[in-house]
């Protein structure tokens, strides 16, 4: 069956925030679905700084993101500011979070060939609710490209 060339298929992916923490919560465990799953590959976050984890379980993509909706702390007004090296003002302490990132249905859209912009700009707008964020996007461009050579 020939498909035309303004039929479009529309992503089936749903991000769904599996589990989160901030700083001082508990550490986060691994999901019970991913228990004997190695990682499949990881992506910088941030470069040569944060990776972020990524497992395959069933049509679902699991992604260990590390530097989940980090808050950046200025000044000196905070107490834990005298555990660090550096105890002047003049940078940020960021506040790490974590969180166990579920992609449903991600393969069934790598399979059907979902046009990658489209993919990854519909990723990115269900994970911070906006349209345009541009760290997201990129994020989600580069775990598409990983995929897409794993499954060559």
């Amino acid at each position: 069956m020939l498909r035309s060339v303004f039929y479009e298929i529309s992503p089936q992916s749903q991000v769904i925030i599996y589990s989160k923490r901030q700083y001082g919560d508990p550490k986060l465990k691994k999901p019970k679905e991913l228990k004997g799953i190695r990682q499949l590959f990881s992506i910088e976050w941030i470069p040569k700084k944060c990776r972020c984890a990524c497992f395959i379980h069933n049509n679902d993509l699991y992604i260990k993101h590390r530097d989940f909706d980090s808050i950046e702390v200025y000044g000196s007004d905070y107490e834990f500011r005298e555990r660090f090296v550096y105890k002047d003002t003049f940078g940020c302490v960021v506040l790490r979070g974590e969180a166990w990132i579920l992609i449903k249905d991600f393969m069934l859209d790598i399979q059907n060939n979902v046009f990658e912009p489209i993919l990854f700009t519909y990723l990115a707008e269900q994970v911070t609710g906006e349209l345009g964020n541009c760290d997201w996007e990129r994020f989600f461009e580069k775990i598409i490209k990983a995929v897409k050579s794993y499954c060559k």
